[in-house]
């Protein structure tokens, strides 16, 4: 019997799940570069009769552990860094959003062009980009390579629409051609909020270039960015307290993620770029 892991009742198990205006119901699979791309399961729910918490989950896990994908999937997780979680490895305090920096010279003593004059990239504007942004991403986040491939590929494929949205990548390249910053915007941010939507993610910048306003330059950009595309409001979630703030953020509840608890901040979209 499965145990709810909000309030620790019995769950009723055993519920299947529906599309509205769909007879199939969800299906589980993985990009197609994992071989076989097939049907895993189709995955059932638990109801918790106390609370109200549901829970996904599959019946056949012998058929889950046997699976091609899911040898290569444990792979990726270990030869990505363990680096950290909900936007926060690019910041080791409030000042790598500190804009008076940017403002000073070109060159900070360090070799490094001031961030200010690296202009932020649009993927989906410049392609050539794709393979070089996912190994970065994949680098800084222990999510796998293919699952940025997949994202960036998908960010590609909108342009072709008369409204691209959702998935969106950002990176900030410098003299040497080097990614040294970036950020994402995805429908939903590995939460259980799927109503709160779309999301910014995976927001890092490489410790040589800290405390030059990038952090700051992409959350607005980003903003700006959906503002067009027609979404008002933009949300993340995070760990840090008093650090969104200061770009127009605000906390708007907690919600649960594969690490538990989170914050979730929101902020309208910005056109005043």
């Amino acid at each position: 019997m499965r145990k709810c892991l909000r309030c620790g009742a019995d769950m009723l198990e055993g519920f299947g799940i529906n599309v509205m205006h769909g007879s199939y119901g969800i299906a589980i699979t993985r990009n197609e570069k994992y071989r076989p791309f097939s049907k895993l399961d189709t995955p059932k729910v638990a109801i918790c009769p106390e609370c109200g918490e549901i829970s996904l989950y599959f019946e056949d896990l012998e058929k889950l552990k046997t699976a091609a994908y899911y040898r290569d999937f444990k792979n990726d997780l270990k030869s990505v860094s363990s680096g950290g979680k909900r936007n926060e490895p690019s910041f080791a305090g409030a000042d790598c959003l500190n804009e008076s920096s940017a403002a000073g010279a070109s060159n900070d003593g360090r070799g490094n062009t001031n961030c200010a004059e690296n202009e932020i990239i649009n993927l989906r504007e410049q392609p050539e980009y794709l393979n070089a942004a996912a190994k970065w991403f994949a680098g800084k986040w222990r999510v796998p390579l293919a699952a940025y491939e997949e994202s960036m590929q998908e960010c590609l494929d909108n342009q072709t629409s008369d409204t691209p949205g959702v998935p969106q990548w950002y990176i900030v390249m410098n003299e040497k051609n080097e990614i040294i910053a970036g950020a994402g915007v995805i429908a939903n941010d590995f939460h259980d909020r799927p109503d709160l939507t779309p999301n910014l993610c995976a927001l890092f910048v490489e410790e040589n270039y800290r405390k030059q306003g990038l952090a700051g330059r992409l959350l607005l950009h980003a903003r700006s960015d959906l503002s067009k595309m027609g979404f008002d409001r933009l949300y993340l979630i995070t760990d840090h307290t008093n650090f969104y703030e200061r770009y127009g953020w605000e906390f708007l509840t907690m919600v649960n993620d594969s690490d538990g608890p989170a914050r979730m901040y929101i902020s309208p979209s910005y056109n005043g770029i």
